[in-house]
């Protein structure tokens, strides 16, 4: 069956009293890895926020009451929404209401869902599933220019892992990213931004490379470090919301897409007006990654 979603345009003072737990946020940001993310995945979402109660903030400044959590590049926890609003590196916001009957579902496994934000307060970004997620998306398009790209950065890293420490492994880590950048330019060369560039390289080896890093390259479930989007599926499947997948395999515009919402959503910051592309229209049942 078709679901038709209706966008509108609104203010945050009109709809804020209208948010509950369990509703997502969806961000379009200016920053670099914001614009890699949006770049990747083809689409206006670059990042996603969780509703949730204003108590998980813990040093008592919820602003006006309606708090999100999120992972971002400092790693997991809980903003004041009016805060983020006030952000001018976000330039787009849209409220995601979750559909009545998850709402309900939700409620019924409420202890869950507040122990999963719980557990997992401040644990660190996952900036390398970022890249990978990002990688393995562009991979199509890149097969024509470069097919082996995605496993050559896999290469690059297992090589840094299984280096020899000290300078030697510097000279070599050193070595391969010079080789990397320039096959990441041949293959990006339709993008005239070096600071895309910067931002993918950053994605991918600012973050430790040791730790789990297997799984990671993978996109295995890994809750020791977060990507926005993985830590927003992971709450509302600890929630009974979504269906047992793999919140690592979820990128931000999936998650806005998945059929777990009311039919109208709405944009209340806004650069441009702009509508979520197949918002709401994809069988979370029926989900393979």
């Amino acid at each position: 069956m078709e679901i038709r979603s209706r966008w509108r345009q609104d203010n945050y003072e009109n709809i804020r009293t209208e948010m509950q737990p369990g509703d997502v946020i969806a961000f379009s940001g200016t920053s670099v890895i914001s614009t890699v993310i949006k770049l990747v995945t083809s689409s206006h979402v670059s990042h996603v926020g969780i509703i949730v109660p204003p108590d998980y903030l813990e040093d008592d400044d919820a602003g006006d009451g309606i708090v999100v959590a999120e992972a971002t590049e400092s790693g997991i926890g809980p903003h004041s929404l009016s805060t983020r609003w006030n952000d001018n590196t976000v330039e787009n916001l849209w409220w995601l209401p979750l559909r009545a009957d998850l709402r309900t579902r939700l409620e019924e496994n409420w202890e869950n869902f507040r122990q999963y934000l719980s557990d997992y307060n401040r644990a660190p970004y996952d900036y390398l599933q970022g890249a990978m997620l990002g990688l393995m998306l562009l991979e199509p398009t890149l097969d024509s220019v470069n097919s082996n790209l995605y496993e050559r950065i896999r290469q690059f890293i297992e090589n840094i892992l299984n280096h020899e420490s000290g300078a030697d492994r510097q000279e070599h880590e050193r070595s391969i990213l010079r080789s990397l950048r320039s096959m990441l330019r041949q293959s990006l060369n339709d993008v005239d931004n070096d600071s895309i560039l910067t931002g993918l390289l950053h994605l991918l080896l600012e973050d430790d490379t040791t730790e789990n890093l297997s799984r990671r390259l993978d996109n295995e479930e890994d809750f020791e470090h977060f990507f926005c989007s993985e830590f927003v599926t992971g709450a509302l499947r600890s929630g009974g919301v979504t269906p047992n997948i793999n919140p690592s395999e979820i990128t931000p515009i999936e998650l806005c897409r998945f059929n777990i919402y009311e039919d109208n959503y709405t944009q209340f910051k806004r650069a441009e007006a702009t509508r979520i592309r197949g918002f709401n229209c994809v069988d979370i049942s029926r989900w393979e990654g």
